[in-house]
């Protein structure tokens, strides 16, 4: 799977979801399930290496002021709600905070945790493993690797500023910051 391919993933569920996070992950469920295994193991990939990339002390500060606090589950669930609106909207966030805010991602769906579950949904949806085992989606997603050529590309794309300083311009508009 290319970064094209997961985004049209994403893109397409977010068209078709109208920006309702549960008509979204449906869509994103029903696509993945589509797919065959190693496409769904490596639609996971990509997207667990985005939010690897995404763990930046800039966009944590942003998340912090925005949430009025922060934990890591609130931060991934920050981070899911900004994949959930496409590549534009989520490679902005990570280059320059402030476009969160001017993209109107700021709204009651600006958090979408779900998104993390949805691959293992569809992998045992796939699989017709009715109980959920967790070991048993690692162990198999622990099979499949991102190539270094997609792996480098993602970080490129995600590519931001030396982090330096953030704590005092977390770079959101200032109504955020109440």
């Amino acid at each position: 799977m290319t970064a094209e391919a997961f985004w049209l993933i994403i893109e397409n569920a977010g068209k078709k979801g109208n920006d309702d996070l549960d008509a979204i992950y449906d869509e994103l469920w029903d696509q993945l399930c589509a797919l065959e295994i190693p496409e769904l193991m490596q639609w996971t990939l990509i997207l667990e290496e985005y939010r690897n990339l995404a763990h930046t002390g800039k966009l944590w500060a942003a998340a912090n002021v925005i949430q009025d606090g922060c934990t890591l589950s609130m931060f991934q669930s920050f981070l899911g709600g900004l994949i959930s609106r496409g590549k534009t909207v989520y490679l902005d966030a990570l280059r320059d905070t402030q476009t969160i805010a001017d993209s109107g991602a700021l709204n009651e769906d600006a958090f979408f945790e779900e998104i993390w579950h949805v691959g293992k949904s569809a992998y045992f949806q796939k699989m017709k493993i009715v109980q959920w085992d967790n070991a048993r989606f690692w162990k198999e997603l622990g099979r499949h690797t991102l190539d270094e050529t997609l792996r480098e590309q993602l970080r490129v794309e995600a590519e931001t500023e030396d982090n330096a300083g953030i704590l005092q311009n977390v770079g959101l508009s200032k109504k955020y910051a109440s």
